[in-house]
């Protein structure tokens, strides 16, 4: 063997040896699986290495008209570092829609197992695109929106999986309708019902005076287009008449008939009506309520709102006064306790008499009799009562804890005589002042009073 053969071996040796003994070490990746779900919109894919249980941003929406086919693409890939088996699932989908799923590269229909016990494929790293087409028919309701949502799991690992959701809405416009008082907020904004109590508000008033209303029609739909309004009338007792909000045209007719038409209403846009209740005093004396509701209608979808007018009980005497040689009554609608603005004056001579009148009106919307109280004589002058009604002397009641009257109807009067004798012994210049109080009998902090002032001629 030569030299050279010799240190051939001995290197070989040696390099044989270092191997021998060196460390060897290796590296190994955990085993990971993930779907991956995209969404494709206009502007490119979205939802790669994004994973939502609760789709945000892998959300694909859009509106169709009724019967018209929407179109959506979703792209399937795996995130994991192993082949895997993938299930697609899709959510229910409710009486009235149809949705297809196709594979767009096979052509193949998938729409059964999706929609079943799921879409099952093994994963070869390869991407696959899913057409996804949703069509309301005729009997969805317009504005109706419909949530499709897709799952993407993997068979190895269900904890691992991806959503996208897909949103549909039908174009149409949606009624909603709002109601306040004349001078409140508006109630029932984005509440649909037609239930006239969902969506209410009310008001009281006396007899004879006038509850306003405000009612605001939003379209909420997605489309531009018209509603029809209508709402209860006048009933017996009560007049009931709607305005348009801007520029105030009386409407009722067409309110109260075939209904009134609202303008062509852009997406958000509103249409208000001013809705006056005026109840007669007349014909409704007490507590009444008028139920009164406006609806609001597209053809297909109707939205309600309710209002009540109710009467208050209101006791309200009205004293009046004149005297013998004038005409007329003075203190109709006047109402105070020191009989200013209803007072009448007489000049007598002595030993002379005159005569005064005492009207009681029932200013109220309730039926009841009056309580009547007056000063008895002096020592210069003699004061009688009389009920003008039947000729009857009522003095002792007036001077003593108040005449009863009979039961005033709403609206009706009674009258009482008083009248002033003037004895010899009367003083000239000596002033009689007879304040004649008239107060309710069911609240006797409800009055009037009327004077009258007799002066002895100088």
């Amino acid at each position: 063997m030569t030299s050279s053969s010799t240190n051939k071996l001995i290197i070989a040796a040696f390099i044989i040896a270092y191997l021998v003994v060196l460390p060897i070490t290796a590296s190994y990746a955990a085993v990971a699986y993930q779907p991956d779900v995209w969404v494709q919109k206009t502007t490119g894919w979205y939802g790669d290495n994004i994973y939502e249980n609760s789709p945000v941003n892998q959300v694909l929406s859009s509106s169709v008209n009724l019967g018209v086919k929407a179109s959506y693409t979703i792209r399937l890939q795996n995130d994991g570092n192993q082949p895997d088996v993938h299930r697609l699932t899709g959510s229910a989908v409710p009486t009235g829609w149809t949705v297809k799923l196709t594979e767009v590269a096979s052509g193949v229909n998938i729409t059964s197992s999706v929609l079943g016990s799921g879409f099952i494929y093994s994963t070869s790293g390869a991407l696959r695109n899913i057409l996804v087409e949703v069509t309301p028919s005729a009997s969805i309701t317009l504005g109706a929106v419909f949530d499709f949502v897709l799952t993407l799991e993997s068979s190895n690992n269900n904890t691992k999986l991806d959503k996208a959701k897909i949103s549909t809405t039908v174009n149409g416009t949606i009624p909603d309708g709002q109601i306040r008082l004349s001078d409140g907020t508006f109630v029932g904004q984005d509440v649909y019902s037609t239930d006239r109590t969902v969506q209410f508000t009310s008001r009281t008033v006396q007899s004879g005076s006038t509850a306003s209303f405000v009612v605001r029609v939003q379209n909420d739909g997605n489309v531009a287009g018209t509603f029809t309004i209508t709402g209860t009338g006048s009933s017996t007792g009560w007049t009931v008449t709607y305005y348009e909000f801007s520029g105030g045209a009386d409407i009722t007719s067409a309110v109260t008939g075939a209904g009134k038409t609202t303008p062509s209403l852009s997406p958000g846009a509103s249409y208000y009506v001013l809705v006056a209740q005026v109840q007669t005093a007349a014909s409704l004396s007490g507590v009444y309520t008028y139920n009164g509701h406006v609806s609001m209608s597209n053809g297909t979808i109707s939205d309600v709102v309710g209002y009540d007018v109710t009467t208050t009980t209101v006791y309200h005497p009205d004293a009046m006064v004149y005297e013998a040689t004038t005409t007329s009554y003075i203190g109709n609608n006047t109402y105070n306790s020191s009989a200013a603005g209803q007072t009448e004056n007489r000049n007598l001579g002595i030993n002379g008499q005159t005569t005064y009148y005492v009207r009681m009106q029932n200013d109220g919307n309730v039926s009841e009799p009056y309580i009547v109280t007056g000063p008895a004589g002096s020592g210069n002058f003699i004061i009688t009562y009389i009920d003008s009604l039947n000729g009857n002397n009522v003095t002792t009641d007036v001077t003593g804890a108040g005449w009863t009257t009979s039961n005033i109807p709403v609206g009706s009067t009674r009258a009482m005589k008083v009248i002033v004798k003037a004895l010899n012994s009367a003083i000239p210049s000596e002033v009689l002042d007879i304040d004649v109080n008239v107060t309710s009998s069911h609240n006797n902090t409800i009055s009037d009073t009327v004077s009258a002032v007799t002066t002895i001629a100088p």
